[in-house]
This record gives C-alpha cells, sequence and structure tokens, in this order.
C-alpha cells in the first residue's frame, strides 16, 4: 500500500506539471472539502486548482506563472496493516522510504519522526529529491522535488489512515522559504471526521474545563509552561474546543515557540472560521516571524469578521510600517483610535520618525 501511495503521489506531481491541462480552479477556500472520514480546508493562497476529487482522495495543484515551479497538495484514504509498536510502524514507514527511487525520482535527503498522540500513530517526514525528466519552459531536464507529509493512523479504525502531502517543484535554487509553514498549515487544517473519537462526555468535558481555567491562571502569573501543559491536557480531554487550541498558542508566543503557536491558531480557526482573535493573533506571530504580508492577511480576516476589532486595526498599521506602508498604517492607526483604541506612544513617536509626517 505504502509502494502505490508514494507512486500515485508521483504521477499526480508529474501531471500538475504540465501547464497544458484545464482544470478547476478553487472559487471558495474558506469551503471545507469532505472525504471519505476527512475534512480538509485548502491552502489560502489564490491560484490552486482542483487536479482530481474522488471519495478516498484529493489532489489540488498551483502552478506559478511565468515559472516552472509548481505545488500539489493532497490527502488520500489508505489501509494500513496491523501495527503493534512504534518499532513496527517505523518498520513500515522504512520500507516506504526504501522504494522512493523509481528511477525518475532520486532521493538527495530524507528525515521524519513518529509520534503517538491521542492513541494513534502518525509519521511526518520531508523529502528532498531530484527530477531527472522534468520538462520546463526554460528548457532544464532536472528540477528538485522537495515534499512535507505525514502518514496518519485514524483513532479508531487503526487499519485506516490519511496521508497528507505538500510538495513544491522547483528549478535549484528557487525553494520556496515558506513551504515548511505552508504545508504545516495544510496538513494542520486536515481533520478527521467519521473515525474521529465520539463526543466529549461531561465528566471530560468539565475536567478539560478545569484545566483551561489553571491554565488562564497561570498565563496571568507569567508561568507559560505551566499554562502549556495545562492547556494540553485541556485538549487531551476535549479536542474540540477551540479556545483550548488559541490560549496555548498565546502561551507559545510568549514561549517564542512561533511555530507551535501558529499551529494552535490554525487548529482554533480551523474549529471556529469565525475566530477573529485567532486570526489577530496569528498576524502578530506572523510580524515576529517577519512575514508581514501573511500578517496583513490575517488582520484583514480578523477585522473582515469583526469590523469594530480595535486591535486588529492597530496590529495591522504595525504590519504597514514594517513593510514602509506609512500612509495605510496612519490609516490604520485612525482607525483604531476612532474605535477607542489607545496606540502605544512608542509606536506613533517612532512612525512619525519614519514616515516624516505628525499623523
Amino acid at each position: 500500500m505504502f509502494i502505490r501511495i508514494i507512486l500515485f503521489l508521483l504521477t499526480i506531481i508529474s501531471i500538475a506539471s504540465c501547464s497544458g491541462r484545464s482544470v478547476p480552479e478553487v472559487t471558495e477556500p474558506m469551503a471545507r472539502i469532505d472525504l471519505q472520514g476527512v475534512s480538509i480546508l485548502p491552502p489560502q493562497e489564490k491560484g490552486w486548482k482542483v487536479l482530481q476529487k474522488k471519495t478516498n482522495g484529493l489532489h489540488l495543484t498551483k502552478r506559478i506563472a511565468h515559472s516552472d515551479t509548481s505545488y500539489v497538495a493532497s490527502v488520500v484514504i489508505i489501509e494500513l496493516p496491523d501495527i503493534e509498536s512504534k518499532e513496527q510502524f517505523a518498520n513500515k514507514i522504512r520500507k516506504f522510504l526504501s522504494v522512493f527511487d523509481t528511477g525518475r525520482f532520486t532521493i538527495i535527503k530524507q528525515d521524519g519522526e513518529i509520534s503517538y498522540s491521542n492513541g494513534y500513530y502518525c509519521w511526518r517526514y520531508h523529502i528532498l529529491s531530484e527530477d531527472r525528466a522534468a520538462k520546463t519552459k526554460t528548457g532544464k531536464t532536472v528540477m528538485t522535488l522537495e515534499v512535507i507529509g505525514n502518514i496518519c493512523q485514524y483513532p479508531k479504525d487503526k487499519n485506516k489512515g490519511v496521508h497528507c502531502g505538500y510538495s513544491q517543484r522547483y528549478i535549484p535554487g528557487n525553494q520556496d522559504p515558506e513551504l515548511k509553514t505552508k504545508a504545516d498549515e495544510f496538513s494542520l487544517n486536515v481533520m478527521f471526521t467519521d473515525y474521529i473519537a465520539p463526543p466529549v462526555g461531561p465528566k471530560a468535558e468539565s475536567d478539560a474545563k478545569l484545566y483551561y481555567n489553571r491554565g488562564i491562571a497561570c498565563l496571568n502569573r507569567k508561568q507559560y509552561g505551566k499554562a502549556i501543559a495545562d492547556f494540553s491536557k485541556a485538549i487531551e480531554l476535549n479536542l474540540f474546543d477551540p479556545d483550548n487550541y488559541y490560549q496555548r498558542g498565546f502561551a507559545y508566543i510568549h514561549k517564542r515557540q512561533y511555530d507551535k503557536a501558529i499551529a494552535d491558531f490554525n487548529r482554533a480557526i480551523t474549529l471556529n472560521p469565525r475566530y477573529a482573535k485567532a486570526f489577530n493573533d496569528r498576524g502578530l506571530t506572523y510580524i515576529r516571524k517577519r512575514q508581514y504580508d501573511r500578517a496583513i492577511s490575517d488582520f484583514n480576516k480578523a477585522i473582515g469578521i469583526d469590523p469594530k476589532y480595535d486591535k486588529a486595526y492597530n496590529n495591522r498599521a504595525l504590519a504597514h510600517a514594517y513593510k514602509g506602508k506609512y500612509d495605510q498604517a496612519w490609516a490604520d492607526i485612525h482607525q483604531a483610535q476612532i474605535l477607542g483604541f489607545h496606540v502605544h506612544p512608542k509606536f506613533l513617536e517612532e512612525l512619525r520618525k519614519v514616515s516624516g509626517r505628525e499623523q
């Protein structure tokens, strides 16, 4: 089964690289796509198209204009053998990796790790390979294929699983620096449905709330490590409460673990697509990672959900200022002030200096 998965994935990647094929666009990126036991939120950037959709698989593709670069995001429902231990799961994966060389593709680098959470195994992998038979506009015959993905068991049916992969094919030297972040966001927005754990019982929900409240108390005391531990326990007891993920993400920011914070905000948004605070705080996290366009996009979404969200206007002003777009920054500051937000004096002072204007 693993061999068929990877061969099929490589076939899909090869098809996606052909520019002549017409495929429908993803017109509503915020609308989830349901498969057999899995719900998927497509990548949020413009330009994604549906290459193939079946009850047991979804393959999306995106090509960069005037370039040979292409992306594929795939989710496939798979059959898994009986797995008794982490070691056995690892052996199956190693066998899978051993057949990744198909003649056309040669592995350059590969790594992966296995985790066990909520009763099921997951394998997270990163593979870098050469595509020696690429047909490109520039006439080059060798391209790099980079794939980041995972294979996870279903919580309630260990012989069922989901393979989620996100790849970029590019001319060597043109790697997307945000590939890992994009892959993480895509995989974290894939949710189990049919085989997910049953609804949370009253006691588990009550216990989760106790851990949540204690986590909030730890946040207030700036005990961020303890807060993370409590929110993690709350999540273990109740996977479906977006506030658990949001608050843990907030704690991760203070620990400067920004990728983990973004992952938690992603999950909170998946569970509640109108979670304005999660969009806002994910935007702040992107600012700390100096990804200002992504930050502005998140603040736009937060404001779209809540047009009176004064903090989001202030934070968007900060992102605009970092990009040197001072007129937009001042416009957002004025709107934040109209809504009653107290803009930090140091921010105003610095913006006056760099923009050459008083307001």
